[in-house]
């Protein structure tokens, strides 16, 4: 009896002594783990202990979870990925430990930073926008929205959330009718509680505004007959707007072309700069501390290739900052860096290239940070450096089909088209060649080169390679000479905007038979044809709204004008002469007069009377396209139908004596333009669609990138 009593409190003992006895033991283990952790420096010895703990000891939670914290911390100064999953095991498997999960989370989080830091930082590049509409100015100082303006609507500036897409307007008095006006450039101040906008109305000339991101509080700051004010930012205290002052009147034609800065709070303007003409300055960029002016523009003895220049604000002369044979072209500077950001071709691609300055002068070579980026354009920068820009690209389909001048029917399913964006095509008087322009890349200001096609055997030559042409306007009556609107590039005058131009179908010779009037109204501008007769031209001009409208007859001999017409809402273009120059057919816009209504009058050239034979509710002269028969009892209309859910263009007939139109076929689904040219005999049309595609896009990690070069 006595022996069982012995045993059985030996095994008591036993058992009351096993529980302590092995929590001892693995706590005398992590004693063990710490020691050669930190005094020995034995890593490894201690690994194998932790480990040995986290396996053995799961019934004590809190010894297990902190075994495996310590194992973390081990592999995490060996540097071994392995630490990564001790912490993970902590977080998944002792949630109930909470004070151990903060510690192997906050770790995992800092290995997380560290192994992005170690990462060689990239450039990365997404689309933000893209459509007709996706013209942005500037974005916000936090990357949230975007500022643009309505061109295809309401001529008003408007902020788009980029993660929704949603805009709201921020100004209200643009619009096309009755006399146009047009909100644009907005500039978000670095607060960004304010947007800064040009403002220009056809009779009272521009203005410089500024109007809350809320849409409210709109206020003049600067206004001006004559002149148009373009912002291109702040300074960097949001009290100050960085612009150019473009004016221009028939005393100074050449105009004046300041770089400004205007005070919102006093409204004072300070000319810091003038430019040499108004082909310099896009963009202006101002230095994060105010300090400096940036600018770019072309050297005509480098074949128009850009340079950038900079100037100090204190006064000082300017200085040539990028001089280099290849075209390099401002971008603007980085904020919260010493970097300016450039496109140049000088690998012969557009690429992206950054500039380090010190003290206004470049502090070591430029170096490229992207290859081939294409001629983008600058939007803007956000606060963290993130690069705003814009990408644009158009189309032109150009075919020719047979026509039916009886039926007015076209065999579209026949057309033939011409291979490339070639837009704006004439017939020759015989029908047995087409000329148009051809565009291989968008170009600054929308010009092109002039070709020549003879039809039957497909021969096509480039004629006059020194122009860049915007449109042609007519062919001359005897074939040998086709007339264009164009800018001459080897012009080195800075006054000079182009000009209507005769180029010879054999020797290419330009000579001039009309200046672009610099003192023409925007958008209409002026229109040149040929006199049937092929001894004058009749040109139409719009010009300021005291003077309106007119039509001119020059007398290529004497240079004698007599004015054929005017009115004070004519459109310069198209205008069309019929087959046996008896009449002229012409836009008008609005009620006035003898006219009544927008749309296209007939002028009888001898007696000076003018009728309307279309009328349009809403504006769209600048979209149609006009033909005569061969007869010239009809006219050949086109006009787009309109609407973001509707891109056609309808092609109609109306006889010259005004009776109703008469619908014909529509032609572009799809597109945002038609337009049509019949042949001299009316058997065959030429049909010219036109797409485009606007995308702005941003560029990130682009201060990461630039830092370490700081």
């Amino acid at each position: 009896m006595r022996t069982l009593l012995t045993a059985a409190l030996t095994a008591v003992l036993l058992l009351a002594v096993a529980g302590p006895a092995e929590a001892q033991t693995g706590h005398d283990l992590f004693q063990q783990a710490l020691v050669k952790e930190r005094a020995d420096g034995d890593l490894r010895g201690a690994i194998a202990i932790y480990v040995r703990i986290a396996r053995e000891f799961t019934a004590n939670r809190t010894l297990a979870a902190k075994a495996l914290v310590q194992l973390g911390q081990c592999y995490e100064k060996l540097g071994s990925t392995e630490a990564e999953r001790a912490y993970r095991r902590v977080v998944r498997e002792f949630a109930d430990q909470d004070d151990l999960v903060v510690r192997a989370q906050s770790r995992l989080a800092a290995l997380q930073r560290a192994a992005r830091a170690a990462e060689p930082v990239s450039i990365t590049t997404r689309q933000v926008w893209s459509g007709l509409n996706a013209g942005a100015h500037d974005p916000t100082p936090d990357g949230r929205y975007l500022i643009w303006n309505d061109f295809q609507g309401t001529m008003n500036l408007a902020a788009r959330e980029i993660t929704t897409g949603q805009s709201r307007f921020l100004t209200y008095d643009a619009r096309y009718q009755p006399t146009w006006a047009i909100a644009y450039d907005g500039r978000v101040s670095p607060d960004g509680n304010w947007v800064a906008h040009g403002y220009s109305e056809e009779d009272e000339g521009g203005s410089l505004r500024v109007v809350g991101m809320d849409g409210e509080n709109l206020r003049e700051l600067l206004r001006e007959k004559g002149c148009w004010i373009h912002v291109h930012g702040w300074t960097s205290d949001s009290e100050q707007i960085l612009g150019r002052w473009d004016c221009w009147s028939e005393s100074n034609p050449k105009g004046t072309h300041e770089v400004i800065l205007v005070s919102v709070v006093d409204e004072t303007v300070r000319a810091i700069h003038e430019l040499p003409n108004r082909r310099y300055g896009w963009p202006l960029s101002l230095s994060p501390d105010n300090q400096y002016l940036l600018y770019g523009g072309p050297i005509e003895k480098k074949e128009g290739n850009h340079d950038i220049w900079i100037k100090s604000l204190d006064g000082g002369a300017e200085v040539a900052l990028i001089e280099h044979p290849a075209d390099d072209r401002l971008l603007g500077w980085v904020p919260g860096t010493d970097h300016v950001l450039f496109l140049s071709d000088r690998d012969g691609t557009w690429d992206l290239w950054a500039a380090l300055l010190r003290d206004g002068a470049i502090a070591e070579p430029p170096y490229k940070i992207q290859r081939d980026m294409g001629e983008v354009t600058a939007v803007g920068f956000s606060e963290d450096g993130s690069f705003f820009y814009s990408v644009f690209t158009r189309w032109f389909n150009t075919s020719i089909a047979p026509f039916d001048v009886i039926t007015g029917s076209a065999d579209l399913e026949s057309a033939v088209p011409l291979l490339g964006s070639n837009r704006n095509p004439v017939w020759s008087p015989d029908g047995e060649y087409l000329v148009f322009v051809t565009e291989s890349e968008f170009t600054e200001g929308k010009l092109g080169r002039l070709n020549i096609r003879h039809l039957a055997t497909g021969e096509q030559r480039e004629l006059a390679i020194h122009l860049g042409v915007r449109w042609v306007e007519d062919w001359s009556p005897d074939g040998r000479s086709i007339l264009v609107f164009a800018r001459d590039e080897t012009e080195n005058d800075p006054g000079y905007s182009g000009a209507h131009y005769a180029v010879d179908v054999v020797n290419e010779e330009a000579t001039t038979l009309l200046d672009y009037p610099m003192v023409g109204e925007w958008p209409q501008g002026s229109w040149v044809k040929w006199s049937r007769d092929g001894e004058a031209i009749i040109y139409s001009f719009r010009g300021e709204a005291s003077s309106g409208g007119r039509l001119v007859r020059r007398e290529l001999e004497s240079g004698e004008e007599r004015e054929l017409y005017r009115d004070s809402l004519l459109v310069a273009k198209p205008l069309e002469e019929s087959p046996d120059g008896r009449y002229l057919v012409f836009p008008v816009q609005d009620s006035i007069g003898t006219i009544d209504g927008g749309g296209l009058a007939v002028l009888d050239i001898e007696s000076g009377t003018a009728w309307q034979v279309v009328h349009w509710d809403s504006g769209g002269n600048a979209e149609i396209s006009v033909q005569w028969t061969p007869g010239g009892d009809y006219l050949l209309i086109t006009q787009p139908l309109g609407g973001a859910d509707d891109r056609r263009t309808e092609v109609l007939r109306v006889a010259v004596s005004g009776a109703e139109p008469e619908h014909l076929w529509t032609v572009g689904e799809g597109k945002y333009g038609s337009w049509i040219e019949l042949n001299p005999d009316g058997t065959q049309i030429a049909l010219t669609t036109y797409t485009q595609e606007n995308e702005i896009w941003v560029m990130e990690n682009l201060r990461e990138v630039l830092e370490p070069r700081q």
